[in-house]
């Protein structure tokens, strides 16, 4: 999860089985978020909210964290890291 522009993306959530954020070489659970947003995720940006800027822990973190960790954790594997809205909006 992360803001941009004033807007949030919620990029997902996985859980892994040995400690890591992301080996892609291990099994991985994705979860389906929808159920949650109104429960939980909201709930949990609100406490955050103007909190802990450009922290790199997933939660509140500025674009230009988000595509660094992307760039030195998970080398992009020739991917796109940037998202799907344009700066315009």
């Amino acid at each position: 999860m992360y803001q941009k522009g004033g807007r949030w993306f919620f990029a997902g959530i996985i859980s892994v089985l040995r400690g890591s954020c992301y080996p892609p070489v291990q099994p991985a659970i994705y979860v389906r978020v929808s159920h949650f947003v109104d429960s939980f995720i909201l709930n949990i940006i609100k406490q955050h909210k103007g909190s802990q800027q450009g922290g790199t822990n997933g939660l509140c973190a500025r674009d230009e964290n988000r595509k660094k960790c992307v760039r030195e954790f998970f080398s992009s594997y020739n991917r796109s890291i940037d998202d799907e809205i344009s700066e315009k909006n």
